[in-house]
């Protein structure tokens, strides 16, 4: 929570006290991997997660692996070494099918989430996995979007892009047509410049660098 509110003091002193707790335990290592990835420490972050998905350190939490194996994949991504990050989120799958434990997923953040989008349809028998994952994410996302709406519980069942505004939920049922930006601007009766600023909410809102990789993950949280 620290890390996703850029608390860096707070963060470390929480590793801190786990670390006291713990000791140098599997789960202690992975939150420090975490932080120091966080903090812009590439090269610290996959050091110590060596240990960790190596098997030189086992976590006493099966969820401090997945998370382990997810901040691999993402690492791995980042660096543009991509049939590891693909092996790395299967792992990750893996790790987390016998307890069907989805918030490490979450809490990976909106790159991870796009690269689980992606991973459909070529997870093999982890397929199953993926699937209940990517509806787990989109629910939560869902709800966070009906809570921030003032909307009441139990009002919407259905994944629905709460987290997303009408009008860009509106643009995004556009983008998998054949329609240049400035066409569903004349379709919808709005300027280009809005358009634009619609597609670059959306992007940074579903990890995607791209309108192919936007449709992708839309799809995967079942959005489209």
């Amino acid at each position: 929570m620290c890390l996703s509110l850029g608390e860096w003091h707070r963060a470390e002193q929480a590793v801190e006290r786990a670390e006291s707790r713990l000791g140098t335990s599997g789960d202690v290592v992975v939150l420090q991997a975490q932080l120091a990835s966080a903090r812009g420490r590439p090269a610290d972050a996959r050091r110590l997660l060596r240990a960790v998905v190596g098997g030189e350190l086992t976590p006493i939490r099966s969820t401090a692996l997945t998370a382990a194996w997810l901040l691999e994949a993402l690492l791995a991504e980042r660096a543009d070494r991509r049939p590891a990050a693909t092996e790395a989120l299967l792992n990750a799958l893996r790790t987390a099918a016998p307890t069907g434990a989805t918030r490490p997923f979450f809490d990976a953040g909106v790159e991870v989430h796009g690269m689980l989008a992606a991973l459909r349809g070529r997870a093999g028998h982890l397929e199953p996995v993926l699937d209940t994952v990517l509806a787990g994410i989109a629910h939560v996302l869902q709800w966070q979007g009906v809570a921030a709406a003032g909307v009441p519980l139990g009002t919407t069942t259905a994944p629905t892009g709460g987290w997303l505004t009408e009008r860009e939920l509106v643009v995004l049922r556009d983008l998998p047509s054949m329609m240049t930006l400035g066409e569903i601007a004349a379709a919808q009766g709005i300027s280009l410049n809005t358009v634009k600023t619609h597609v670059r909410s959306m992007y940074a809102k579903l990890g995607a660098g791209t309108r192919r990789e936007a449709i992708g993950i839309a799809r995967g949280l079942g959005l489209l």
